[in-house]
Protein backbone atom coordinates (compact mmCIF):
# COMPACT_ATOMS: atom_id res chain seq x y z
CA UNK A 1 0.00 0.00 0.00
CA UNK A 2 1.43 3.44 -1.61
CA UNK A 3 2.31 5.65 2.09
CA UNK A 4 0.64 9.18 1.70
CA UNK A 5 3.37 12.19 1.76
CA UNK A 6 1.85 15.19 3.63
CA UNK A 7 3.60 18.09 1.16
CA UNK A 8 6.05 19.89 3.04
CA UNK A 9 5.14 23.62 3.74
CA UNK A 10 7.89 25.83 2.21
CA UNK A 11 9.09 28.60 5.95
CA UNK A 12 8.36 32.04 4.76
CA UNK A 13 11.88 34.10 5.04
CA UNK A 14 11.09 36.97 7.49
CA UNK A 15 10.05 39.72 5.09
CA UNK A 16 7.49 37.15 3.44
CA UNK A 17 5.73 36.53 6.52
CA UNK A 18 5.53 40.09 7.21
CA UNK A 19 4.18 40.65 4.29
CA UNK A 20 2.07 37.68 4.22
CA UNK A 21 0.25 38.58 7.93
CA UNK A 22 0.19 42.99 6.52
CA UNK A 23 -1.98 41.26 3.67
CA UNK A 24 -4.47 38.65 5.73
CA UNK A 25 -4.73 42.00 7.96
CA UNK A 26 -6.03 44.28 5.05
CA UNK A 27 -8.32 41.31 3.94
CA UNK A 28 -9.82 41.60 7.14
CA UNK A 29 -10.36 45.20 7.03
CA UNK A 30 -11.80 44.91 3.87
CA UNK A 31 -14.02 42.01 4.59
CA UNK A 32 -14.90 42.16 8.12
CA UNK A 33 -13.86 45.65 9.57
CA UNK A 34 -11.13 47.02 11.77
CA UNK A 35 -12.74 45.78 14.86
CA UNK A 36 -12.68 42.70 13.62
CA UNK A 37 -8.60 42.53 13.34
CA UNK A 38 -7.41 40.93 16.85
CA UNK A 39 -4.23 38.60 17.26
CA UNK A 40 -6.40 35.70 17.46
CA UNK A 41 -8.52 36.28 14.11
CA UNK A 42 -5.11 36.63 12.15
CA UNK A 43 -3.68 34.24 13.32
CA UNK A 44 -6.78 31.75 12.91
CA UNK A 45 -7.12 33.12 9.48
CA UNK A 46 -3.14 32.52 8.69
CA UNK A 47 -3.08 29.01 10.39
CA UNK A 48 -0.35 29.98 12.53
CA UNK A 49 0.20 30.17 16.32
CA UNK A 50 -0.51 34.27 17.71
CA UNK A 51 2.75 34.35 19.06
CA UNK A 52 4.18 34.73 15.41
CA UNK A 53 1.79 37.65 14.89
CA UNK A 54 2.93 39.51 17.56
CA UNK A 55 6.76 38.58 16.92
CA UNK A 56 6.06 40.75 13.43
CA UNK A 57 3.35 43.05 14.80
CA UNK A 58 4.11 43.52 18.56
CA UNK A 59 1.04 45.98 17.90
CA UNK A 60 -2.29 45.48 16.47
CA UNK A 61 -2.85 49.21 16.54
CA UNK A 62 0.23 49.72 14.54
CA UNK A 63 -0.52 46.70 12.41
CA UNK A 64 -3.95 48.42 11.59
CA UNK A 65 -2.64 51.53 10.69
CA UNK A 66 -0.51 50.20 8.23
CA UNK A 67 -3.27 47.30 6.72
CA UNK A 68 -4.73 50.86 6.23
CA UNK A 69 -2.21 52.78 4.45
CA UNK A 70 -1.54 49.78 2.24
CA UNK A 71 -4.88 49.69 0.81
CA UNK A 72 -5.97 52.97 0.22
CA UNK A 73 -2.40 53.80 -1.39
CA UNK A 74 -2.74 51.07 -3.31
CA UNK A 75 -6.21 52.11 -4.57
CA UNK A 76 -4.79 55.76 -5.54
CA UNK A 77 -2.11 54.00 -7.35
CA UNK A 78 -3.79 52.24 -8.98
CA UNK A 79 -7.37 54.33 -10.00
CA UNK A 80 -4.71 57.31 -11.26
CA UNK A 81 -2.66 55.14 -13.41
CA UNK A 82 -6.07 53.93 -15.07
CA UNK A 83 -6.65 57.67 -15.24
CA UNK A 84 -3.64 59.31 -16.98
CA UNK A 85 -3.42 56.42 -18.92
CA UNK A 86 -6.21 58.06 -21.27
CA UNK A 87 -5.98 59.87 -24.35
CA UNK A 88 -7.00 63.39 -23.17
CA UNK A 89 -8.06 65.50 -19.94
CA UNK A 90 -11.46 65.12 -20.21
CA UNK A 91 -11.39 61.11 -20.93
CA UNK A 92 -8.93 60.65 -17.58
CA UNK A 93 -11.13 62.77 -14.97
CA UNK A 94 -13.56 60.49 -16.74
CA UNK A 95 -12.04 57.11 -16.08
CA UNK A 96 -11.64 58.00 -12.93
CA UNK A 97 -14.77 59.12 -11.41
CA UNK A 98 -16.15 55.77 -13.31
CA UNK A 99 -14.24 53.81 -11.14
CA UNK A 100 -14.98 55.91 -8.10
CA UNK A 101 -18.66 55.16 -8.75
CA UNK A 102 -17.91 51.31 -9.90
CA UNK A 103 -19.99 49.28 -7.18
CA UNK A 104 -16.80 47.18 -6.85
CA UNK A 105 -15.31 49.38 -5.15
CA UNK A 106 -17.80 49.34 -2.02
CA UNK A 107 -15.54 47.51 0.36
CA UNK A 108 -13.24 49.91 0.21
CA UNK A 109 -15.97 52.61 0.87
CA UNK A 110 -16.90 50.85 3.73
CA UNK A 111 -13.53 50.94 4.68
CA UNK A 112 -12.71 54.51 4.59
CA UNK A 113 -16.00 54.85 6.45
CA UNK A 114 -14.64 52.88 9.45
CA UNK A 115 -11.26 54.22 9.33
CA UNK A 116 -12.72 57.75 9.66
CA UNK A 117 -14.67 56.77 12.68
CA UNK A 118 -11.84 54.49 14.34
CA UNK A 119 -9.52 57.20 14.09
CA UNK A 120 -10.66 59.17 16.50
CA UNK A 121 -9.60 57.24 19.44
CA UNK A 122 -6.27 55.33 17.70
CA UNK A 123 -3.73 57.92 17.05
CA UNK A 124 -1.96 55.83 14.53
CA UNK A 125 -4.94 55.04 12.34
CA UNK A 126 -5.80 58.71 12.48
CA UNK A 127 -2.19 59.19 10.88
CA UNK A 128 -2.72 56.60 7.92
CA UNK A 129 -5.86 58.26 7.17
CA UNK A 130 -4.44 62.01 7.30
CA UNK A 131 -1.53 60.81 5.15
CA UNK A 132 -3.79 59.17 2.75
CA UNK A 133 -6.43 61.51 2.20
CA UNK A 134 -3.59 64.00 1.49
CA UNK A 135 -2.13 61.70 -0.76
CA UNK A 136 -5.70 61.74 -2.80
CA UNK A 137 -5.61 65.70 -2.53
CA UNK A 138 -2.19 65.36 -3.87
CA UNK A 139 -2.88 63.08 -6.92
CA UNK A 140 -6.39 65.06 -8.00
CA UNK A 141 -4.87 68.29 -7.34
CA UNK A 142 -2.20 67.34 -9.89
CA UNK A 143 -4.60 65.85 -12.90
CA UNK A 144 -6.78 68.80 -12.77
CA UNK A 145 -4.25 71.33 -12.82
CA UNK A 146 -2.27 69.19 -16.02
CA UNK A 147 -5.99 69.09 -17.91
CA UNK A 148 -6.25 73.20 -17.97
CA UNK A 149 -9.74 73.00 -16.84
CA UNK A 150 -11.78 76.22 -16.01
CA UNK A 151 -10.75 75.66 -12.55
CA UNK A 152 -8.64 78.77 -10.92
CA UNK A 153 -7.61 76.73 -7.91
CA UNK A 154 -7.39 73.09 -8.62
CA UNK A 155 -6.70 72.33 -4.98
CA UNK A 156 -10.18 73.64 -4.36
CA UNK A 157 -11.62 72.04 -6.49
CA UNK A 158 -9.99 68.64 -5.90
CA UNK A 159 -11.00 69.20 -2.28
CA UNK A 160 -14.89 69.95 -3.49
CA UNK A 161 -14.80 66.85 -5.34
CA UNK A 162 -13.22 64.37 -2.96
CA UNK A 163 -16.26 65.57 -0.72
CA UNK A 164 -19.01 64.80 -3.68
CA UNK A 165 -17.00 60.97 -3.33
CA UNK A 166 -17.18 61.21 0.36
CA UNK A 167 -20.79 61.52 0.46
CA UNK A 168 -20.66 58.52 -1.89
CA UNK A 169 -19.17 56.33 0.38
CA UNK A 170 -22.04 56.96 3.12
CA UNK A 171 -24.76 56.15 0.45
CA UNK A 172 -22.88 52.81 -0.01
CA UNK A 173 -23.75 52.02 3.56
CA UNK A 174 -26.94 53.11 3.59
CA UNK A 175 -27.97 51.67 -0.13
CA UNK A 176 -27.16 48.86 -1.95
CA UNK A 177 -25.61 49.66 -5.53
CA UNK A 178 -29.10 49.81 -7.28
CA UNK A 179 -30.52 51.64 -4.75
CA UNK A 180 -32.81 54.79 -5.61
CA UNK A 181 -30.70 56.60 -3.29
CA UNK A 182 -27.34 55.58 -4.62
CA UNK A 183 -28.56 56.70 -8.29
CA UNK A 184 -29.34 60.09 -6.75
CA UNK A 185 -25.28 60.20 -5.05
CA UNK A 186 -23.96 58.65 -8.39
CA UNK A 187 -25.95 61.86 -9.93
CA UNK A 188 -24.35 64.70 -7.86
CA UNK A 189 -21.10 63.01 -8.02
CA UNK A 190 -21.18 63.41 -12.30
CA UNK A 191 -22.90 66.95 -11.93
CA UNK A 192 -20.54 68.11 -9.17
CA UNK A 193 -17.33 67.24 -11.60
CA UNK A 194 -18.69 68.73 -14.48
CA UNK A 195 -19.70 71.97 -12.82
CA UNK A 196 -16.47 71.93 -11.25
CA UNK A 197 -14.26 71.80 -14.43
CA UNK A 198 -16.29 72.88 -16.70
CA UNK A 199 -16.78 69.78 -18.58
CA UNK A 200 -19.21 67.54 -19.68
CA UNK A 201 -18.65 63.66 -19.06
CA UNK A 202 -20.24 60.87 -20.96
CA UNK A 203 -20.95 59.03 -17.88
CA UNK A 204 -24.34 57.38 -17.15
Amino acid sequence: MATMLKPVRRRLKPDERRAAILSAAGDVLLHDGIGALTLRHLAQRLGVAPGLVNHYFPEIEALAAEAFAMIAEAEVITLFAAATAMATPVAQVARLVADLLDPQRRAVSLLWLDAWQASRNRAQLRAAVIVAMDLWQDQLCALIARGGFAAPDPAVSATRILALIDGLSIQAVIDAPDAPGHAVARGMVIEGVQRELGIVLDLV
